[in-house]
């Protein structure tokens, strides 16, 4: 009577096929690595996705070019009213100028009424606070 043999000559491709995943030193290090690069990918996606999106929205700042239709300068000097016709929209915008070389360049006459604009501007307590205000190049 003849007893067969059988001898399991079948060995693992890798060490996670033996032991799972995870178990052995080699297969921790890959997932921890896969996770970490899983991780970075996200944080990566997020951040740029927050760096398109969120300029406009971050501190409320907007801007916009248009043409001075109005300069009201207030009786102490240290600010004025203007108001801006927006090239794109045609809407009128009022400005809260407080810069003194803004002013100064108001009072001497080097911007006025008519001068092409570009300005920047925060909603701030019900009123449009400039904090950028300067002529077109070219004029």
């Amino acid at each position: 009577m003849e007893v067969p043999l059988e001898i399991p000559l079948k060995f693992p491709a890798r060490a996670s096929d033996k032991y799972g995943q995870g178990e052995t030193a080699d297969g921790a290090f890959m997932d921890l690595r896969k996770s970490l690069i899983t991780a970075g990918i996200a944080i990566f996606l997020v951040t740029a996705l927050a760096a398109v999106l969120c300029p406009a929205f971050a501190d409320g700042e907007q801007r916009m070019i248009g043409n001075l239709l109005k300069i009201v300068t207030a009786s102490d000097g240290k600010s004025a009213e203007v108001t801006l016709k927006d090239i794109k929209t045609g809407k009128e915008v009022r400005l809260l100028v407080t810069n003194e070389l803004v002013l100064d360049k108001f009072k001497y006459g080097k911007t006025a009424v008519g001068d092409q604009i570009r300005a920047k501007y925060e909603d701030t307590d019900g009123k449009n606070k400039c904090t950028y205000f300067k002529k077109v190049a070219g004029e």
